[in-house]
C-alpha cells in the first residue's frame, strides 16, 4: 500500500502528522549559533577572542625560544672561532720569539736585546690573523721588578732546584722578609723537598724533611716542575709566595746571569760567599749602575768581571774580592727565557688566550706552556 507523504507507517489516520512539503531533518547549526535561534551568543565571540589570543601567546613563546637558543649557539660558535683564532696568534708569536732568540748569537746576553724588547721583532713573513703579545716581569732601572713587553730571562732568577739552602735563605730574608732563622728553616725544607728519595714508602717516615716537621708529611722526592709547587712546602703561604716569586725559577743549571739579574738576586748571592751585607749591597749597586751605563759583562771570569768594572767604578778590595767569589755561581749567556702571551682574535677584540711559556735558546723551541 502506498502511503502518502506526512504518513506514518503503521499508524491510524488519526495519529497520521501532516508535514509541510519538502520538510526533512534540520542540520546542526554552525559552531558558535545556538541550536534554538541560529544565532550567535556575544559570549562565543569572547571566548574564541580569548582562544586566539592564547595561541598567539604560545607561538610567540616557542619562537623567541627557538630564537634564544640558536642565538646562543650562534655566540658560542663565534667564541669557539675567536678562541680558536686567537690560540693560532698566540703560537705563532712563539715561534716569532724563538726565532728572535736564535739570531741572538753573541756570548752574552744584556736587557738592551732584541728580546727583552717585543716592539724591535720583524712581522711575521706571513700574515697572521688575531693579535698576540708578550710581557713579562724584570727587573726595573732602581732595582725593582716591572712588566716589560718582550721575553724574561728565567736565568737573571734564584733556582729552586739547584740552589743551595744558603743561598736560598739570603732571598727569603731579602725577598720574603722573614727573620734569619725562619728563612734558615724554609731553606732547608726546601731543598729537602726536592731531594730524591730511595724508597717513596718509607722515605716519609725517617727523612730530614719529616724530622724538621716533627711529623708524618708529603714531601715531593723530585725536583719541582714548577715554581707554584713550592706553596706546598709547609711556611709558605701566599702573601711569602707573592713577594718570592719574581726571583724565583726552576729553569737552568742554577748559576744566574749577572748581565740581567736585579739587585735583590744581586745581594742575596753576594750575602751567600760570606760578604759583609753592606759590601754585597754595594756591589750589587754597581753592577746595576754599570748595566745601565750601557756595560755588559762579556766574560763570567772573576777577573774580567772585575776589570770591566772597575772601567766604570772604582772598587775597594772587599768589593773586588767578593765579585771575584761570585764567578762560580753567574754567567752572561742564559739558556731559557719566559713570558706571558695573550691573544685576541682582533685588535679591539677582548683576550680570548693566555698562558705562560719557557723557550729555549740552545734548543729553539718551547719547553713549558701553561695555559690559563
Amino acid at each position: 500500500m502506498k502511503m502518502k507523504v506526512g504518513e506514518v507507517a503503521g499508524g491510524a489516520p488519526e495519529d497520521r502528522v501532516a508535514r509541510p512539503k519538502g520538510a526533512g531533518v534540520r542540520a546542526w547549526p554552525p559552531l558558535g549559533q545556538s541550536p534554538l535561534t541560529g544565532r550567535t551568543p556575544p559570549y562565543a565571540s569572547g571566548s574564541i577572542l580569548i582562544l586566539a589570543l592564547w595561541t598567539l601567546f604560545f607561538l610567540a613563546a616557542l619562537a623567541l625560544a627557538i630564537g634564544a637558543r640558536v642565538s646562543a649557539g650562534m655566540r658560542l660558535a663565534g667564541d669557539l672561532q675567536d678562541a680558536t683564532v686567537a690560540a693560532g696568534a698566540a703560537q705563532a708569536a712563539i715561534e716569532r720569539a724563538i726565532d728572535v732568540l736564535q739570531a741572538d748569537t753573541n756570548g752574552w746576553d744584556s736587557l738592551d736585546e732584541a728580546w727583552a724588547d717585543a716592539s724591535t721583532w720583524p712581522e711575521p713573513a706571513l700574515p697572521v690573523a688575531g693579535v698576540a703579545t708578550f710581557h713579562c716581569v724584570g727587573p726595573g732601572a732602581d732595582g725593582a721588578w716591572v712588566t716589560n713587553g718582550g721575553l724574561g730571562d728565567e736565568e737573571c732568577r734564584v733556582s729552586l732546584n739547584r740552589a743551595d739552602e744558603p743561598l736560598l735563605a739570603e732571598l727569603f730574608v731579602l725577598a720574603g722578609r722573614l727573620g734569619r732563622q725562619d728563612a734558615e728553616a724554609l731553606a732547608r725544607r726546601t731543598v729537602a723537598w726536592r731531594t730524591p728519595r730511595d724508597d717513596e714508602l718509607t722515605a716519609q717516615s725517617g727523612g730530614a724533611y719529616d724530622r724538621d716537621l716533627a711529623g708524618m708529611s708529603y714531601s715531593g722526592g723530585a725536583p719541582f716542575s714548577c715554581t707554584e709547587e713550592w706553596r706546598l712546602v709547609r711556611g709558605v703561604d701566599d702573601a711569602l709566595y707573592a713577594a718570592c716569586r719574581p726571583y724565583l725559577t726552576v729553569w737552568g743549571d742554577g748559576k744566574v746571569n749577572i748581565n740581567t739579574a736585579g739587585e735583590t738576586v744581586l745581594t742575596a748571592l753576594g750575602r751567600r760567599w760570606n760578604g759583609e751585607p753592606a759590601v754585597a749591597a754595594r756591589l750589587a749597586r754597581a753592577v746595576v749602575a754599570f748595566r745601565e751605563a750601557g756595560g755588559v759583562f762579556e766574560s763570567a771570569s772573576g777577573a774580567d768581571m772585575v776589570r770591566r768594572l772597575r772601567e766604570a767604578k772604582t772598587l775597594d778590595g772587599a768589593e773586588s774580592t767578593l765579585l771575584r767569589m761570585l764567578a762560580r755561581s753567574v754567567q752572561c749567556r742564559s739558556a731559557f727565557y719566559g713570558g706571558t702571551v695573550e691573544a685576541r682574535a682582533g685588535a679591539s677584540a677582548p683576550v680570548r688566550y693566555r698562558a705562560e711559556c719557557v723557550v729555549s735558546k740552545e734548543k729553539g723551541l718551547r719547553v713549558d706552556l701553561y695555559e690559563y
